[in-house]
């Protein structure tokens, strides 16, 4: 092992030219960053149906239906009368005493309508009918004719529930609500009434309806959009200067690591250099650009011990080495298993943090660090094996 090499001072001459453009930077680094939320998972998205049509038809057939279990009555069907009768210049009305709510009922020409809403009046022997065709990500392709001809109805309207605005023209009996609309009436309308029903089924309603509202993507990113989209060519200039940040510490692990005398391997990786003790592949420091309790890049150095392959079988040797064991104390190494995965055991880690004066001097204080602690490790584990 060579030890105490140090290499001239690069003095951060590239980070220096960066210093005259920090007051360009300086009113974006004043702005707060907008929180970015996010949405849990529904049951849908964890079952893998987050976006199935017959899936989200089959939920609404159950709660459109006023006499279902889940004693919301006819909330959901009034919600989506709601919703259509915005957009017609006479409302619709539908007697929801008397509703049946059918699946896949049959259309003309060997198709099939995703749910129809119909009602009949025995004093009038009127007849009412929705019909709805959902759609969540697929086009419009369908031939509404053959929906709205099979149905024989007094009065009836057709809905085509859609993730987005259909553009373009529609059959003239159909509306078109997304659900995003229907979903925010159902929201107001459960808002007004005390809850009712099984309380497990009003819970299953709005975690549909968070499902649904999903599909469109978290609209409680908007703030992030508008502000990235604001920013754009700062934001990304910053994104350099974070990355060249990122290139200079590891291309001085590369550059410290072999002057020391290890052999330096993963060059390829974006954000660690391995440093192999005595060339072998089987016991090598780590030099982590992150660590599990930094909040992003560059922020810390984790600088750890692993053993591979045939030598983690014989990792208590090293563990309960009292040489091992003093190094690691002086110099405020975890020592013990901290992390298995496959073929190989992290046994030592620090994490150092990370400032602009360790970055300008990183190649001293690397060396200063394989004096202090990596040699001796080295020296030492190589009297072990």
């Amino acid at each position: 092992m060579i030890m105490g090499v140090y290499l001239k001072k690069d003095n951060g001459k590239k980070m220096s030219k960066k210093n005259d453009n920090i007051s360009r930077y300086a009113e974006l680094l004043a702005k707060p960053i907008p929180i970015r939320e996010s949405i849990p998972k529904t049951f849908m998205e964890i079952a893998g149906y987050p976006h199935y049509e017959n899936v989200v038809s089959n939920i609404l057939k159950f709660y459109l239906s006023p006499n279902e279990d889940h004693g919301l009555e006819d909330l959901l069907v009034k919600s989506l009368l709601d919703c259509i009768n915005r957009k017609r210049e006479t409302p619709f009305v539908i007697l929801t005493r008397s509703l049946t709510i059918e699946r896949e009922f049959p259309g003309l020409n060997q198709t099939r309508i995703d749910l129809l809403i119909s009602s009949g009046d025995a004093d009038t022997d009127e007849t009412k009918a929705v019909i709805i065709e959902c759609k969540i990500w697929a086009e419009l392709y369908n031939n509404l004719d053959h929906y709205w001809d099979a149905v024989e109805a007094t009065e009836k309207t057709g809905v085509l529930l859609s993730l987005y605005p259909v553009t373009g023209s529609l059959h003239s009996g159909f509306v078109n609500i997304t659900f995003e609309e229907f979903v925010d009436e159902i929201e107001r309308n459960l808002a007004n009434i005390l809850p009712g029903g099984s309380n497990k089924y009003v819970l299953y309603l709005h975690d549909f309806l968070a499902n649904l509202s999903s599909l469109k993507g978290n609209k409680l990113m908007s703030a992030t959009f508008n502000f990235y989209y604001e920013n754009l060519r700062k934001i990304n200039e910053l994104a350099k200067v974070r990355d060249e940040v990122n290139q200079r510490i590891l291309d001085a692990i590369v550059i410290s690591g072999e002057s020391l005398g290890y052999t330096v391997t993963d060059k390829r990786y974006p954000d660690y250099r391995c440093w192999l003790v005595n060339g072998r592949n089987d016991v090598y420091f780590c030099l982590f650009n992150d660590a599990e309790e930094a909040k992003s890049l560059n922020e810390c150095l984790t600088i750890s011990l692993f053993l591979d392959q045939e030598l983690v079988k014989r990792k208590d040797d090293f563990i309960k080495d009292p040489v091992l064991k003093g190094l690691a104390l002086k110099n405020k190494f975890r020592l013990g298993v901290i992390f298995k995965h496959g073929s190989f055991i992290q046994i030592m880690k620090r994490e150092y943090p990370l400032n602009a004066s360790f970055i300008e001097n990183i190649e001293q204080e690397l060396v200063q660090i394989d004096r202090q602690i990596l040699g001796p490790v080295a020296d030492r584990v190589t009297e072990l094996l």
